[in-house]
């Protein structure tokens, strides 16, 4: 279905403008991701450590890296600024092609599980699985921020077609 522009005034009357449904709840959901990533950039998770050999630095590169990206949709939604869903996509397709390049490089977390007793073709499977699961999320946070009323009224002033007929009722 296409989509109309609208004035500011006449998207501010539409039942789906602002910060609220499925938006705040990623919203929320966003600001929990962030203070984890800002909270295991200062006090590393040993755990994470180990599965990274040790490598402190790359861990937290990964961390800041995650805080960085996240920060446009943090700052953005609330104020209703136009860029906020291109941003949004943008930042997270960056950070899950950062993550499936840099993240999944580290073979210790593999040599701590085989030395488990997890068969490799598991440990394969698992890391497959996880690339697909945060793929699938990204696909899915796009389709949303693309198709939904509610970021299409509240940050782009448009509605679909049908809209505009039923108010004009």
């Amino acid at each position: 279905m296409p989509w109309e522009n609208v004035s500011d005034e006449e998207a501010i009357e539409v039942k789906y403008f602002g910060v609220r449904g499925c938006l705040k709840f990623f919203y929320i959901l966003s600001v929990l991701g962030f203070a984890s990533s800002v909270y295991n950039l200062i006090s590393p998770d040993p755990f994470l450590v180990e599965l990274y050999d040790g490598n402190l630095g790359l861990l937290q590169t990964i961390y800041l890296i995650s805080i960085a990206l996240q920060l446009p949709f943090l700052v953005l939604t609330p104020i209703g600024h136009p860029l906020m869903p291109s941003l949004s996509i943008i930042c997270s397709w960056v950070y899950t092609i950062f993550i499936l390049t840099f993240a999944f490089e580290q073979d210790a977390a593999t040599e701590v599980m085989i030395a488990e007793g997890v068969s490799p073709e598991i440990v394969a499977g698992f890391n497959t699985g996880i690339a697909i699961l945060i793929i699938g999320t990204t696909v899915l946070w796009t389709w949303y921020l693309l198709c939904s009323k509610r970021v299409n009224v509240t940050y782009r002033n448009r509605v679909r077609d049908w809209e505009l007929v039923l108010r004009a009722r």
